[in-house]
């Protein structure tokens, strides 16, 4: 995972790898700092075939060959459809409400974001999904005010709490020799890989040769 923090894009290493570099204990993370649902990704892998077929259903309502500006005026319909499939998922997944929102949200802004980038590009150089998609989160970054202790090995470790849009995804832990990024999302939106897989599929649709047909009007 890389995030802009300070203006710079920071390189966030998985809490696994942390631990085994420092030979943390499990506990140590954004469970030692926030209370939620630790269960939810082990929900999400046993309700795979559900995902998918949720997945399936949004992307067979995808038109085919559409102008850019014609799915201007269908994303509503599809965020709708979106949130439909994720309320029929959820009496599964449990997330909380504003897990939802925040998927949804994620879903509606991308999809506008990438929407109008194609339009402004008049046909020629676009930016693709992922930088899109990146941009967004970044610009949604925040880092807490609030730092933490963590003593190890004899030695006091400050920990601040970084979240973005899709909820608490990570945590800046000053040793005494170094500052280092970590990537934590315990508590993140549980369908994030569910969601940018949607929309790289999406994007797919929007970005064919023919739906750019009529942008210079």
């Amino acid at each position: 995972m890389q995030l802009m923090i300070d203006n710079e894009p920071r390189n966030f290493v998985p809490i696994g790898d942390f631990r085994k570099q420092f030979d943390l204990p499990q506990a140590f993370g954004m469970q030692l700092y926030m209370h939620g649902d630790i269960t939810m990704q082990g929900r999400i892998r046993r309700l795979q075939d559900e995902m998918q077929l949720a997945r399936q259903d949004v992307l067979d309502a995808l038109p085919e060959g559409m102008p850019l500006r014609g799915w201007v005026a269908f994303l509503p319909h599809l965020t709708r459809l979106f949130t439909d499939k994720l309320h029929e998922i959820n009496t599964q997944l449990q997330m909380r409400r504003e897990q939802i929102d925040q998927a949804v949200t994620a879903f509606n802004q991308v999809c506008q974001a990438f929407l109008y980038a194609r339009i402004q590009s008049r046909g020629g150089e676009a930016p693709a999904l992922e930088q899109v998609y990146q941009d967004w989160l970044n610009k949604s970054v925040q880092i807490a005010p609030q730092t933490h202790s963590y003593i190890h090995n004899g030695h006091v470790w400050a920990v601040q709490l970084v979240t973005h849009a899709l909820g608490p995804c990570g945590l800046i832990v000053w040793t005494p020799d170094d500052t280092h990024y970590v990537a934590d999302h315990v508590f993140a939106c549980p369908v994030e890989p569910f969601l940018v897989d949607l929309l790289q599929e999406i994007a797919r649709h929007i970005a064919a040769p023919d739906a750019t047909a009529g942008i210079q009007n």
